[in-house]
């Protein structure tokens, strides 16, 4: 073999190898992480979803269900004039007869 032989075979072995791990890489889905809980709530742990990137901490969780706690909903708006003038336009729907009891049944 000469060295002409010798680099043909090299280039060869490196691009089919190139191709298997690109194969690899881009064809062949990655695992994703089960769902882990480490600790207690009490001690703030987190949680981790299905994937890495959606991580809820269950500090947060808390904090905002204190804060939709502390919202106060006004009432009064349906008191008021403006609100009571509103008309409704609701239309009624006659009762029709049912069909057939199967609809895929012979005629």
């Amino acid at each position: 073999m000469n060295k002409q032989d010798i680099i043909k075979n090299i280039l060869i072995i490196v691009a089919v190898l190139a191709v298997i791990f690109f194969a690899y890489k881009f064809l062949i889905p990655a695992k994703e992480e089960e769902g882990v809980v480490a600790g207690s709530p009490s001690q703030g742990a987190g949680v981790i979803t299905s994937t890495k990137s959606e991580v809820v901490s269950v500090r947060d969780i808390e904090f905002l269900s204190k804060k939709l706690e502390g919202i106060k909903v006004d009432t009064g708006i349906f008191l008021e004039k403006g609100f009571s003038s509103l008309e409704d336009y609701r239309t009624v729907v006659p009762k029709e007869p049912i069909g057939r009891d199967n609809p895929f049944s012979e005629i």
